[in-house]
């Protein structure tokens, strides 16, 4: 932890722009390694997926979420952008890993009903909306409960943070509304991308579910 701040510091007193896009990409590679290996997937064939896929989607939330804080020219400085980036990689790894496993174990549980479903005409979107409400349902419950922890410790040291740095007090809250609100926004689109990336190591050309040793680890290499 204090090498994390050691290093979050000298970033935020180097402000250079090379330096924030080499720590976004250390950042998302580390946690979306940590995301396949909580799916128990087969890092070989989704880690790049998922890779992909969180750092999209955490430039785009970031870059959105600083644009609201703070003037455009400071789009990739490293006070505004880090702190929001590790707001939207911190929702998207406490959520999707549990997330992911659980859509792909509820296809495998319940394939019956899926393959039905196909049988009687039904697209592959439609067959599969269920699984993926329960996906996105079990992605946002740790950030809904987190959003308890917020409120009682974090919110008021932040806002004593910035008050005494000089931020009026709707400055302050505002600035927490918005990383709750990042939080939030990162989780469930980072695991609908990555569904979507990962979609070809799942179902064939025909829609139908591969065998699951294709997606899922052995107990030997879990």
């Amino acid at each position: 932890m204090l090498a994390a701040w050691l290093l979050l510091g000298f970033l935020i007193q180097q402000d250079a722009v090379v330096l924030n896009l080499v720590c976004l990409l250390v950042v998302v590679a580390l946690a979306s390694f940590i995301i396949v290996h909580r799916a128990r997937w087969k890092v070989k064939y989704h880690f790049v997926p998922v890779l992909i896929a969180t750092l999209c989607v955490s430039v785009l939330v970031s870059v959105v979420a600083v644009c609201a804080v703070s003037p455009m020219r400071d789009l990739l400085s490293a006070r505004y952008f880090l702190p929001m980036l590790g707001f939207c990689v911190g929702g998207i790894l406490e959520s999707n890993g549990k997330a992911l496993d659980t859509y792909y174990m509820g296809l495998y549980h319940h394939h019956a009903l899926y393959d039905y479903l196909l049988g009687n005409g039904v697209s592959h979107p439609r067959a599969v909306h269920f699984f993926m409400k329960r996906a996105i349902t079990r992605s946002l419950l740790p950030s809904i409960g987190r959003m308890s922890y917020i409120a009682v410790s974090t919110t008021p040291m932040v806002l004593w943070t910035m008050l005494l740095a000089g931020a009026s007090v709707y400055d302050a809250v505002f600035v927490q509304l918005i990383a709750i609100a990042t939080m939030l926004a990162a989780a469930p689109l980072a695991l609908i991308f990555s569904l979507f990336l990962t979609r070809r190591y799942a179902f064939d050309t025909y829609g139908r579910l591969l065998p699951k040793e294709k997606i899922v680890k052995d107990e030997e290499e879990a």
